[in-house]
């Protein structure tokens, strides 16, 4: 009796690997992040993105962004992680502006021309995108709404110190 039994485990579990490894292939061929060439360029046909001649690193990002649009819901956390995926910004500052903007202020370098029309793209419709990056780790910015000094950054310098350069001004892109 007890052989019988561990003779059908034995079937069931062999199925079960044969199809886990299968499963496990799929997910590693179709996968966008491991997909290649003629695979790739059907993950992009799933989510209507064209391959337009671009390498497969370049199209894996526009498929990648693809999928967060999808997916997006216009919040503000969407809209910062969103910025710090795009970017690898390490200083996003998201500021709500009524009526209907929205503000934010990102230290990056380099910043693809078409990131403000992605990032707009993500946005409520109706709502204005204000973009301003700064290249530098020392933007020009200055005092918090409350009056205290902001996290990064430099405002205006003082002549009388040789050492105080001041923060460098920035790039306006929407």
């Amino acid at each position: 009796m007890m052989g019988k039994i561990r003779e059908i485990v034995k079937l069931f579990a062999r199925q079960a690997q044969e199809i886990e490894d299968v499963i496990d292939n799929f997910r590693i061929r179709w996968g966008i992040d491991t997909a290649t060439g003629d695979l790739l360029d059907q993950v992009g046909k799933i989510v209507q993105v064209p391959r337009m001649g671009r390498s497969d690193t370049d199209y894996r990002a526009a498929i990648k962004f693809q999928v967060y649009l999808n997916h997006s819901s216009g919040t503000p956390e969407t809209i910062i992680e969103f910025t710090k995926f795009y970017l690898g910004a390490g200083f996003i500052k998201y500021e709500e502006i009524y009526p209907c903007h929205v503000q934010i202020q990102v230290i990056a370098n380099p910043i693809p021309s078409s990131f403000a029309a992605d990032l707009q793209g993500i946005l409520v419709a109706g709502v204005k995108l204000l973009l301003t990056a700064s290249y530098t780790s020392r933007p020009f910015i200055f005092l918090n709404d409350d009056g205290s000094e902001p996290d990064i950054g430099e405002g205006f310098s003082e002549l009388s110190y040789a050492e105080t350069a001041g923060g460098q001004y920035a790039e306006l892109l929407s």
